[in-house]
């Protein structure tokens, strides 16, 4: 992803995105892979309208990983391609050589449909 040190404060990075689910909803395993720590979310980034500080930069298309201490049967609803949205996120960490990974420990919620 582009311009991640940019923002780092995750809602305003947030803002101007929609997210769709980039795959079905799997185990979060511990490093050695032992123990089950919750379900891991692949979102990707649908459409980006946020303001960066260069115009050509868009993170469209971009993903990165949600991971949840719930179970992956909490996430049954996660329908690839369906939009959602983080709720109750805790942390949000970017990684990389040159900080271009984003992860995120939270939540995701279903798009809540717009009355109108």
């Amino acid at each position: 992803m582009k311009s991640l040190m940019q923002f780092f404060d995750l809602p305003r990075f947030l803002e101007g995105k929609v997210l769709i689910a980039a795959a079905a909803p799997t185990e979060w395993l511990s490093r050695d892979g032992s123990t089950v720590l919750g379900t891991t979310l692949k979102v990707e980034i649908d459409k980006d309208e946020t303001q960066y500080s260069r115009p050509e930069v868009s993170n469209e298309g971009e993903q990165f990983n949600v991971k949840s201490t719930k179970p992956v049967a909490s996430y049954n609803w996660v329908k690839r391609h369906e939009p959602v949205e983080l709720a109750d996120w805790t942390e949000a960490i970017v990684f990389g050589d040159y900080n271009n990974g984003l992860s995120v420990r939270g939540d995701l919620a279903p798009v809540k449909a717009a009355k109108g």
